[in-house]
């Protein structure tokens, strides 16, 4: 008996501490999103605290309140996620209705071209301008209401990140810790990574941009003058059940699998089938280390194969890729270029050859040489803060205008 009071004692102790350290840590933790499912039945997630209202969850269409930002210090940010089935129809519409009744289209449509169909995930941030007052935002599809999904609308906070080289502009930061580029949240179609780009002895090499249906396996022909140091394969499926896989072979010789990005089963592109297995929407990115050991001066072949999962269902959505390159290093100069076969429908792309460089020329400053001076920075200010977020364009498409 002085047991169990003594061990009662120490979980009360345990619960008041543990209560007392969420609620000192309840304005750093993320906030919970709200959600409307219509498939596979349609529901509602519990309303958060800072939701004013209860989502107008209809057939092919969610209507969803949102605050004014003034009342909620913690929230800076709407970030919406859409999960559909692509039809080639143009996808669903996204709205804001304002409190004083404006509306305004933030996109005409989330879908894609080009032939991926399936299930698709986007993920748009809301205006901040839009947003400061309040409003309402709203996801329709009134031409095939049947293939909505899922919404959701999370809160976010803003934050100023440094980000190496020009080339990436970050627009969020899943919380799984992915980076997303800035266009991939404007509600429009995103142009395929197409080209090649060099760095010194680093080559962006496209293999193909497009989309491209991976039934069971495709093949990139890729000549290679130079001495490969190592290289990392990047691409992106659409389609591709958790317990799939897809296997990569240079020249004959096994190299692995690819690795799928990091997500979080909370994520709002996460759902369960009728069947009830797991499912992910949206494009995701799969890469793989290719070591030195795999290449050969001259053509390389590269074969991607589709590895069903082991389950044995067969997948509702067919597997398509698109944005695959080869990130490789070049021991000697060298050079790279790309044409995919093996598709069935033709592909070609060829690649123009890099500009050569000079590894043998000094890229830094002699600071051993008294001509050699480097200018002093700038001095900087005793005191640096994150500068205020730029001024966003609005929209300048209105549905329905303010009355007078």
């Amino acid at each position: 008996m002085v047991f169990l009071v003594a061990l009662t004692l120490a979980l009360i102790s345990t619960r008041a501490s543990a209560e007392a350290r969420d609620a000192g840590l309840a304005a750093g933790r993320p906030l919970a999103p709200v959600s409307a499912r219509w498939r596979p039945e349609r529901q509602l997630s519990p309303l958060p605290v800072w939701a004013p209202g209860p989502v107008d969850l209809q057939e092919g269409q969610a209507v969803f309140p949102l605050p004014a930002r003034w009342q909620q210090p913690a929230i800076d940010r709407y970030i919406l996620t859409v999960v559909f089935e692509d039809a080639e129809d143009s996808g669903p519409t996204v709205e804001w209705r304002s409190a004083g009744g404006v509306v305004t289209r933030l996109s005409d449509g989330l879908g894609e071209g080009g032939g991926a169909l399936g299930l698709h995930a986007r993920t748009v941030v809301l205006p901040d301008a839009m947003t400061r007052d309040g409003g309402a935002v709203v996801v329709s599809m009134p031409w095939r209401m049947e293939g909505l999904v899922s919404a959701s609308v999370q809160p976010a906070r803003d934050v100023t990140i440094a980000v190496p080289g020009a080339g990436f502009h970050p627009g969020m930061v899943e919380r799984a810790g992915v980076a997303v580029a800035s266009e991939e949240l404007e509600g429009r179609e995103v142009p395929p990574s197409a080209g090649d780009v060099r760095e010194g002895p680093v080559v962006e090499a496209e293999l193909s941009a497009n989309i491209e249906a991976l039934e069971h396996e495709l093949e990139f022909l890729v000549p290679m003058e130079g001495e490969v140091d190592g290289a990392i394969l990047y691409s992106e499926a659409l389609g591709l059940d958790p317990e799939a896989r897809v296997d990569v072979e240079i020249n004959g010789r096994k190299a692995g699998e690819m690795n799928s990005a990091a997500f979080r089963l909370d994520d709002p592109t996460a759902g369960v089938d009728s069947s009830g297995r797991l499912t992910i929407a949206g494009w995701r990115k799969h890469s793989l280390f290719l070591p030195a050991r795999l290449w050969v001066r001259g053509e390389n072949s590269i074969v991607l194969r589709y590895r069903p999962p082991s389950h044995g269902a067969r997948s509702v959505y067919p597997v398509s890729i698109k944005n695959t390159f080869l990130h490789v290093l070049f021991g000697s100069g060298g050079a790279v270029a790309a044409a995919p076969s093996g598709s069935g429908r033709g592909i070609a792309t060829a690649i123009s050859e890099p500009w050569p460089v000079n590894l043998d020329e000094p890229t830094s400053p002699d600071f051993s040489s008294p001509i050699a001076i480097v200018d002093e920075p700038p001095v900087l200010p005793l005191v640096v803060t994150a500068p205020p977020p730029a001024r966003e364009t609005l929209p300048l498409v209105t549905v329905r205008p303010e009355a007078p």
